[in-house]
């Protein structure tokens, strides 16, 4: 996956340390993105990470925030982070 996948590993250790998705670089925050959803169509083709029971509730929860008028990028990255979600693309 090349240079964007490194970078997501890097954004992954700075979200780790605390560093909030707001603190990064547009172009980081295009990478990280642009990783996610590579490994979200590889998933809606049978493909990709096999998340857990609790990930897949993750997805299924961000999905709902997005369709919110109160939707928030750090909620959602919060959500990912710290149900492991963001580490199964990373290491997918």
């Amino acid at each position: 996956m090349g240079k964007d996948f490194e970078t997501v590993q890097r954004i992954q250790r700075q979200m780790y340390a605390g560093e909030m998705i707001e603190d990064l670089s547009k172009a980081d925050r295009h990478a990280l993105f642009s990783q996610f959803y590579k490994v979200m169509e590889h998933l809606w083709e049978g493909r990709g990470p096999v998340f857990t029971h609790y990930q897949r509730e993750a997805c299924d929860e961000v999905l709902e925030l997005e369709k919110s008028e109160d939707f928030v990028l750090r909620d959602a990255t919060n959500i990912y982070a710290e149900s492991g979600v963001f580490e199964a693309i990373v290491n997918f």
